[in-house]
This record gives C-alpha cells, sequence and structure tokens, in this order.
C-alpha cells in the first residue's frame, strides 16, 4: 500500500484528528478542563459521528482531487468538490456558535442555543452524511476512480434515490425532533 497512493485516508486521519483538536481548544477558552471532558463523554456518540463524518469527507476529496489532477479535470468539478467540503463543515460546526454567544450578550438567545446543542450535533452530522453522498454521486457521475477501486461498487448504486430518500427523512427527523424541543421548551419550562 503505497503512501502516495492512499494518501486520503492519511487526510481523512488528519482532519478528523484536527476536528477533535479544534472541538477541545474551542472549548478550552471558554471552560476548564473537566467541563470540556465531562461534555465530550456526554455527547461522546454525536461527537464522535461528527468526527468520523468529517474525516470521511476530508479523505474523499483527497481522493477526489488526487484524481482530478491525474486526469486534469475541469476547476468547476474541483470547485463541486471544495464546496461541498465547505458547505458541511460549517454546518456540522454551527454549534459551536453557542459557546460565542455569550461575548456578544445575548443571555435568552444563548439559552435557547444551549438547549438546542444536541439538535445542532445532529444537524451537523444529517448534513455531513448528506456531503458524503453528493461526494459519491460526483465520484460516480464523473468516473472519478480508477479500475480497479473502492469505488467501482458505485455503478451498481442509485444514490440520486438514496439521496432524496435521505433529504425527506432527515428533513422529517430533525423537524420532529426540533418541534419537540420547542415544545418542551416553551410548554414544559426545559427540563428534558
Amino acid at each position: 500500500m503505497s503512501v502516495k497512493k492512499n494518501k486520503h485516508y492519511i487526510y481523512g486521519g488528519i482532519g478528523s484528528f484536527m476536528m477533535l483538536i479544534l472541538y477541545i481548544g474551542i472549548m478550552l477558552i471558554f471552560n476548564p478542563l473537566y467541563y470540556v471532558i465531562d461534555d465530550f463523554i456526554s455527547k461522546f456518540i454525536w461527537f464522535s459521528l461528527l468526527i468520523i463524518i468529517f474525516g470521511v469527507q476530508i479523505g474523499l476529496i483527497t481522493f477526489v482531487r488526487g484524481i482530478n489532477n491525474k486526469r486534469k479535470m475541469t476547476k468547476g468539478q474541483t470547485a463541486l468538490s471544495g464546496g461541498i467540503s465547505t458547505t458541511s463543515m460549517l454546518a456540522c460546526c454551527i454549534h459551536h456558535v453557542t459557546e460565542f454567544i455569550p461575548l456578544i450578550g445575548i443571555s435568552a438567545f444563548t439559552i435557547f442555543l444551549v438547549e438546542f446543542q444536541v439538535f445542532f450535533l445532529i444537524v451537523g452530522i444529517l448534513f455531513g452524511i448528506l456531503s458524503i453522498i453528493n461526494i459519491l454521486i460526483h465520484i460516480k457521475k464523473h468516473k472519478v476512480y480508477e479500475t480497479p477501486s473502492t469505488f467501482e461498487f458505485l455503478k451498481d448504486i442509485s444514490l440520486l434515490k438514496i439521496r432524496k430518500i435521505y433529504v425527506w427523512t432527515s428533513i422529517l427527523a430533525s423537524s420532529g425532533y426540533g418541534l419537540y424541543l420547542l415544545i418542551n421548551i416553551l410548554i414544559l419550562g426545559g427540563d428534558l
């Protein structure tokens, strides 16, 4: 297994590690170490999924760019990959807004965002998975792989149907959970 040929695995691992470091760094700016550890443990599944999904996105983007460079594909195709990755990264990091809002002085809004922190993590995960599906669609559409390749299985899968089902399921699930949280905050006083 050549390092140069499989650098997308290495970049994906580095991306996941950097996401973890970013989370710890941002949290340590505003909180003591024991709180950061406790928060990470309490939301371990959500943070782990987010970190893994981010690493997979970085790995896929690195793979696509490597093939694009070999084939001299258009800048538009490469820009599409970068745009998808950037959008998903922004979506999955949106929950960190809760750490910066107190600096602005909007304490009521801060409480609202803290109540919805798991919701934002879930939305970030959903967008991350959607980004992975979109990158796989890009790989399949432009046959951005060499034969034999890990991605040859894509030719037998209807990724557009999967994306459509995934988007609607995600919208319904996140809307239902968001509505549940909102009702809980407004009617029940926020005790989840």
